[in-house]
């Protein structure tokens, strides 16, 4: 997964670039988010897409952030922030629908929220036969 979602944000960053006279207007906050995840620090990760977001949530790349974002609100325990994160997505991310829905289940299974979760995992398993999560769906 962290291969192909940086793949495409460092692409993102390269087709959008976000320089007024040599000036960044922001992405340094989701370089060193997403350095953040690397290296397991969910809470400054989230810290830094909350900070992009809100400095340039209309940009290009705000919702590759907001994905970014529900994954660490997800694993620093602020699961109803990840859903909000989450919210919509795989219209505006089709290439990476089946990881969104993947977050959205698991989110709604901490809440202990059982049919919300059950129908994510059940909306995977028609949409994305053929994804490497698949996996997941059988827990």
């Amino acid at each position: 997964m962290r291969s192909r979602l940086i793949y495409l944000l460092l692409l993102a960053l390269v087709i959008f670039p976000t320089t007024v006279h040599g000036v960044e207007l922001g992405d340094m906050h989701v370089v060193k988010g997403i350095a953040a995840l690397e290296r397991g620090d969910d809470q400054t990760a989230l810290t830094e897409f909350q900070t992009f977001l809100t400095a340039r949530g209309k940009s290009e790349l705000a919702h590759e952030v907001r994905f970014l974002a529900a994954r660490a609100a997800l694993n620093t325990g602020k699961i109803q922030q990840s859903l909000d994160y989450l919210t919509d997505l795989e219209a505006r991310l089709p290439e990476i629908g089946d990881f969104i829905l993947t977050l959205r289940a698991q989110a709604y299974r901490q809440l202990h929220t059982w049919a919300a979760s059950l129908e994510a995992w059940k909306t995977f398993l028609e949409r994305y036969d053929d994804s490497p999560l698949r996996k997941d769906a059988a827990f």
